[in-house]
């Protein structure tokens, strides 16, 4: 490669980040599912897969993906700045 090392390693990690997302968007979603349901009324959504269920189900795989792009770009930029930083501070103690 004809980049320098930094930027390469700020590129790669970046793309690791958005790919990292693709596997643990659904479960942000069913997160977020499960937070938001009002508390004392009867409970839509009990554990993860059943919420995962419920919503491929009545909404599609589309909707396990919501909110896709920016939560991978945030990722992605999040893991390129830790590698950058991380492959710095080993540089300056000799490794």
């Amino acid at each position: 490669s004809t980049l320098p090392p930094v930027l390469w390693t700020a590129i790669t990690s970046f793309g690791c980040g958005i790919f990292a997302t693709i596997f643990n968007a659904p479960f942000d979603v069913v997160k977020s599912r499960i937070q938001q349901q009002v508390s004392g009324s009867e409970a839509k959504y009990r554990n993860t897969f059943q919420t995962l269920n419920i919503i491929l189900q009545n909404e599609g795989p589309q909707a396990v993906f919501k909110g896709f792009w920016p939560k991978a770009l945030r990722m992605g930029l999040g893991f390129a700045v830790a590698q950058v930083a991380f492959n710095a501070m080993q540089a300056c103690q000799g490794a």
